[in-house]
């Protein structure tokens, strides 16, 4: 299991800085994390060499060390006008419109290029206002996420739970759940 995280913090990391991944996560990898689900609590324990009284702090630090920081990567926010100026480089976009204006300068058929071009234009604006909804959607399921984590650590051999931002748990945390039902 810890190879798994490995490779994919090799690939989320290598994701960020935008260089190749070195290695190929195969299949059998992607298998094999997801049957994690069907392992009983003490399978899983020991695929992440942890144990019921949760990580010592050197061996969460050590993991912290390993695995980076447990947060989601962001991309920088574009501005609306970007966003609106990208969807006219789509190949359809650009073939449409390049339709149109054969259908205009060549043929010379008015109404067959302005129907061309009003429909490109709705696909665009629909395209758009999809994406902006989407992205204030994206970012409503980012603030309703809790930033602090019940954490069960052992400290000097004793079990202690602690109040942890997100960003610090590590692979093997035992953390403890807690829902809440809103109207």
């Amino acid at each position: 299991m810890k190879r798994h995280f490995q490779i994919l913090e090799r690939f989320r990391r290598s994701l960020i800085a935008g260089q190749q991944l070195h290695e190929s996560v195969s299949s059998s990898h992607v298998k094999n994390f997801r049957d994690i689900s069907a392992l009983s609590s003490s399978e899983v324990l020991e695929k992440l060499q942890s144990n019921q009284e949760g990580l010592t702090q050197s061996e969460a630090h050590h993991r912290l060390h390993l695995y980076g920081h447990n947060v989601v990567a962001t991309h920088q926010k574009q501005h609306s006008l970007l966003i609106l100026l990208s969807k006219f480089k789509e190949p359809l976009v650009v073939m449409l419109l390049i339709l149109a204006l054969i259908n205009l300068v060549y043929i010379q058929d008015l109404k067959s290029a302005s129907v061309i071009g009003a429909m490109t234009l709705i696909s665009v604006v629909l395209s758009f206002t999809q994406e902006i909804r989407l992205g204030k959607a994206a970012e409503k399921l980012n603030a309703m996420v809790s930033s602090m984590a019940t954490v069960g650590r052992n400290v000097n051999g004793n079990i202690s739970l602690l109040q942890l931002p997100i960003s610090m748990l590590v692979p093997g945390d035992i953390v403890q759940l807690l829902i809440l039902l809103q109207k």
